[in-house]
């Protein structure tokens, strides 16, 4: 696939949804969102960031720590379609019903929601175990220190193109 626009930047620590107005209005069942954590100081506290939503012309983050983010547009005709949504993991293996999809011609992004801290350090790395036209399974929560930390929430994008 050729790529029409990649728009990237930062969005800054937040106690409440960052909204990002972006630089050039995107065509959003065209694009996909890329978040990279930004952890500057790994001994202290940090709290990523997921995606909440992407309009035509406005990119929205849950709160958290700084991250860098990557808005990548597709020309139109590429891109079949693009599923996205958010779900609660916890430490067990789940299973996301979506739309079908080829599986062949399709990919799964996940956004990992993770705290690193001193008194409770957890990743909630959610890794993909399975794939149908339907659905996709994955296993959620891998925790380090305090198993109180069992839960927190995942976004996805569901990518198929032509």
């Amino acid at each position: 696939a050729q790529i029409k626009s990649v728009q990237m930047g930062t969005s800054l620590a937040s106690s409440s949804q960052a909204n990002i107005t972006l630089a050039t209005v995107v065509e959003s069942d065209n694009a996909i969102v890329i978040i990279k954590p930004c952890v500057v100081d790994p001994t202290s506290e940090y709290l990523s960031k997921t995606l909440v939503s992407l309009t035509d012309t406005t990119l929205s983050l849950s709160s958290g720590d700084e991250c860098q983010y990557i808005v990548i547009e597709f020309p139109f005709g590429e891109v079949k379609s693009i599923q996205r949504g958010t779900d609660k993991s916890n430490n067990t293996t789940k299973t996301v019903n979506h739309s079908s999809v080829d599986v062949n011609k399709s990919f799964v992004l996940l956004d990992n929601r993770f705290y690193i801290g001193s008194s409770g350090e957890y990743i909630n790395l959610a890794k993909i175990t399975a794939r149908t036209e339907t659905s996709f399974t994955y296993r959620g929560n891998y925790y380090i220190y305090d198993p109180s930390y069992t839960s927190g929430t995942i976004s996805y994008q569901i990518v198929e193109f032509y």
